[in-house]
């Protein structure tokens, strides 16, 4: 990961040199926290699942795993507004999403939002009067490619409800 300073690049290590790492996303909170995500290679085992990790004040990064297993394609993460963490990956044909509260700082799900044949997921959130995060990707059954969109929607109270999905396809 490279961060501006205010003149250059600085270059720092997000993750350890002992697993298989892939595919990496990256965030800014609103209030200039930044957020780095990514997916281990491994389809089992410690350096499998997701994971995620926060640059702190002193810049160093501690490292979270937020699921196990076989991830296929990039990890999504966003900051809303409010500073909540969502995040976004693929897991056995479902699209899984993980909300993290700014008031508790505990984590909601993941909870599969999504399924079938599906690849290179993506994601963003915005708020009005919930935090809505949208979930594009691609369904490919093998007489041809479509995108799928996955609406989650989170209440403004973020009082550890779960997310509301709606799917729809074009």
């Amino acid at each position: 990961m490279s961060v501006w300073n205010g003149n250059s690049f600085t270059r720092q290590r997000v993750s350890t040199l002992s697993g298989d790492f892939a595919d990496p996303d990256v965030a800014y909170g609103p209030t200039g926290k930044l957020f780095v995500s990514w997916r281990g290679a491994s389809d089992s085992g410690s350096s499998s699942g997701v994971f995620y990790a926060e640059r702190q004040p002193d810049g160093r990064w501690p490292i979270s795993r937020l699921a196990g297993g076989s991830i296929s394609t990039v990890v999504n993460i966003d900051v809303d507004d409010l500073g909540n963490l969502h995040m976004v990956w693929l897991n056995n044909n479902n699209v899984n999403y993980a909300f993290q509260s700014v008031l508790t700082g505990t984590w909601v799900g993941p909870i599969a939002a999504d399924g079938g044949s599906i690849y290179n997921a993506r994601a963003a959130t915005n708020i009005s009067d919930a935090a809505y995060t949208h979930v594009v990707n691609e369904v490919f059954t093998g007489s041809g490619l479509r995108a799928s969109y996955a609406l989650l929607a989170r209440p403004r109270s973020f009082l550890g409800r779960s997310p509301r999905s709606r799917t729809m396809s074009s």
